[in-house]
């Protein structure tokens, strides 16, 4: 049985200035329908030797209209592909970023200076099966045994659930952190331990020294706030300086609890200068890339020499593989200091010779249990009953993914087998582990590509490439968005401090479903400003997009299918919700800036008839022999659909389509807003940032919105929001 989601039924209190406080609620431009109770398994697939009488062939003719600017990306020739295909936005010529922004096409015909636009059958292919498998209760096919789940809570409040389980790894101001440095012996991983600063003759406690950035004095050292930051490892040499004021806020902080307002001062010098000490000087991540503008950071870590009389601790495969592949974007791009010549950007600080901070397994001393480049490094989220980080399959069910008959997305798209590679971790072998149905199976079903046709107002949104807001890869750290919060198991939205996360027993939780993306009228806000482009030049893309008001039009075919089979496809392509509302689909880029609102319309329904057999008769006198029978229609099919949904036990007797708990939750996913919406709907439906700008006692002041961790509502907690 899955668990299901409760909404919150207040704000979170954010306190802003001590005296004064503001509600904070969770936001984001998608959302999920929410998983199925079980798989519905379709009927055996009919063999594709032979077609079957009592089956339906035919196809449909569809037309498309954008309803907000929508963009698929061309594809480069091989030559483009060999001179940029790899390179960033701003290593491009400018011809060779127009190559790139080109909207997709294989349409020889020019319309306002650019190959006509086509809509490849392939995407509507895969948002058709997406939502055929929503409205069948299909199989929660694909998710990845990657990436690992990571966290850090290292200032966090003393009711956030993360922080009792980082704090009993960690320790207390990283006390149960060491330092050493990392070797490489054949296959395995190695730490050496480093000296502590008391054994090098330093009068300090500390595994490792924090020092101040205003100690630093070395040539090509970068600070926290200068441009293109990225961590440093470099070998200095230091000694004692004089006592220092501490920094203003720390001086407030001292006044307060009755401190010193001083501190004992570095001086920290290039490798070779005459001080008394040497060391190496690791600094740490700015934090500049969660979207902040100014550092909230302003010490770095010297780790002591290596302590060549200590035995070296082995670094498990198992430790090193949760590692990798809990790696984030930022650790890929910016540890180039911890590169040997040997381990590319996807192994992260794993460089032979560079310098780690570790966690000894408190079971085995001579293992490592965790590690990472700073002292205040992610952990992997453990699973009692497992020994490595979990992964988002481990919040799926069973049920949902394992079970091997193909369930009706799987018998009218086609699937391959998924292979699941697991090491026994009592033999050490692996096993191979078939997920789903066996073998392999070829849809019956054939989507073209959508041709242009007309427009209302113009084809394309701007006569030359524009450059998009950024969007980064999604943030499930944020487990609060990502987890179902089940009152009825003890997960309380309302409650920060009971609510599940990665750690927390699959049986309690599991992932909230399918994502899909909220319409934000005609004319979303989709260009970047020039604010938003300063200093990302390297994240930056450019797009030519259609505007909203271009048609196409389209064909499916289908082989063999059985009337519940059409009847899905049907659902899918018309969205049938309730009198008098729109429903629109959503395809290509940018989704969560609003683009990619289209509208589907099945024009004519062709059902082949096998009384009056294809290859009985060849010709008539208008041509090629077309046998038809228009006895079917979508509706008929819907009908079919919504009956084998009740016979499998999904619908009651007297229940429709728009009775499923998923239909539901897809159709207020789905639901048209109008061209215009209203602010307040634009304001539920943006991310949430980590320096909102508000205003508090008419000052401007910047707050964390995820800091409180508030729960996402369902789709209908957000859409009560909009009807308010």
């Amino acid at each position: 049985m899955t668990s299901r989601h409760s909404d919150p039924s207040k704000p979170r209190t954010y306190t802003v200035n001590r005296d004064d406080f503001i509600n904070v609620e969770a936001r984001a431009p998608y959302n999920f329908v929410s998983l199925p109770e079980k798989m519905v398994e379709a009927e055996t697939p009919p063999h594709h030797d032979q077609y079957d009488p009592s089956l339906l062939t035919g196809w449909l003719e569809c037309t498309l209209e954008t309803c907000s600017p929508t963009y698929i990306r061309g594809m480069l020739t091989e030559l483009q592909y060999r001179e940029f295909g790899q390179s960033k936005s701003d290593e491009l010529s400018e011809n060779q970023k127009k190559d790139r922004a080109r909207f997709f096409s294989s349409s020889n015909k020019h319309e306002g200076g650019f190959n006509a636009p086509v809509i490849p059958g392939s995407s509507l292919r895969g948002m058709l099966r997406s939502l055929v498998e929503v409205a069948s209760n299909g199989r929660m096919r694909w998710v990845g045994n990657i990436p690992t789940f990571t966290f850090r809570a290292v200032a966090a409040q003393a009711d956030d659930p993360l922080k009792d389980p980082y704090k009993s790894v960690v320790g207390n101001m990283a006390a149960n952190v060491y330092t050493g440095y990392l070797v490489k012996d054949g296959e395995k991983w190695f730490v050496q331990p480093a000296l502590t600063p008391k054994e090098s003759g330093l009068n300090a406690k500390e595994r490792f020294l924090k020092i101040d950035e205003e100690d630093i004095s070395v040539n090509g050292f970068i600070k926290f706030n200068q441009d293109k930051y990225i961590p440093q490892v470099i070998n200095v040499s230091f000694e004692h300086g004089q006592q220092k004021s501490k920094r203003i806020e720390l001086q407030r902080k001292a006044e307060r609890t009755g401190k010193k307002k001083t501190r004992l001062s570095y001086i920290v010098k290039e490798a070779g200068a005459s001080l008394k000490f040497s060391g190496v000087l690791v600094t740490s991540g700015n934090m500049k890339e969660t979207g902040t503008a100014k550092s909230p950071r302003f010490k770095h870590c010297i780790v002591m020499p290596k302590n060549t009389r200590a035995k070296r601790l082995e670094i498990p495969e198992q430790v090193v593989k949760d590692y990798r592949a809990g790696l984030s974007v930022y650790q890929v791009e910016s540890l180039e200091a911890w590169r040997d010549g040997m381990h590319d950007e996807s192994w992260g600080c794993l460089g032979n010779g560079k310098p780690v901070f570790y966690i000894p397994n408190p079971q085995n001393s001579s293992l490592v249990l965790y590690f990472g480049h700073n002292p205040n490094f992610r952990i992997p989220a453990m699973l009692k009953d497992k020994a490595r980080a979990s992964t988002p399959l481990d919040f799926v069910p069973e049920a949902l993914r394992n079970n091997p008959k193909p369930d009706l997305a799987d018998a009218i798209f086609g699937w391959v087998e998924e292979i699941e590679q697991e090491k026994d971790p009592k033999t050490g072998k692996t096993q191979k582990k078939v997920i789903g149905p066996a073998k392999q199976y070829a849809g019956r079903v054939s989507v073209g590509d959508a041709h242009y046709k007309q427009n209302k107002r113009g084809i394309w949104y701007k006569n030359s490439p524009i450059t998009p807001k950024i969007l980064t890869s999604p943030k499930v750290t944020t487990f609060q968005h990502y987890l179902v919060q089940d009152k009825n198991l003890r997960h309380d939205p309302d409650n920060k401090a009971s609510l599940a996360h990665y750690g927390t027993d699959p049986k309690e939780t599991n992932i909230r479903g399918r994502k899909f993306y909220w319409h934000k009228g005609a004319s979303p806000a989709i260009e970047a400003t020039d604010e938003e482009k300063k200093g990302r030049e390297s994240q930056l893309t450019q797009i030519i997009p259609v505007k909203d008001g271009v048609s196409f039009s389209f064909r499916i075919h289908f082989e063999n299918l059985r009337s519940e089979e059409l009847g899905a496809i049907c659902c899918a392509l018309s969205l049938p919700g309730e009198v008098g509302k729109t429903y629109l689909h959503k395809i290509g880029m940018g989704k969560p800036l609003g683009m990619g609102s289209i509208r589907i319309n099945i024009k004519e329904f062709h059902v082949t008839n096998r009384a009056e057999g294809r290859y009985e008769k060849f010709f008539d006198v208008s041509g090629w022999f077309l046998p038809e029978n228009q006895t079917w229609s979508s509706g008929a099919c819907i009908q079919k659909f919504e009956e084998f949904m009740r016979n499998k036990g999904v619908l009651q007797k007297d229940q429709s389509l728009g009775d499923s708990q998923q239909v539901k939750e897809l159709l207020t996913m789905l639901q048209w807003v109008g061209e215009a919406p209203t602010p307040q709907w634009l304001d539920f439906t943006r991310y949430m940032e980590i320096e909102r700008e508000v205003s508090s006692r008419g000052k401007k002041e910047k707050v964390n919105e995820y800091k409180e961790r508030p729960v996402l509502p369902t789709p209908f907690g957000v859409w009560s929001k909009h009807k308010k």
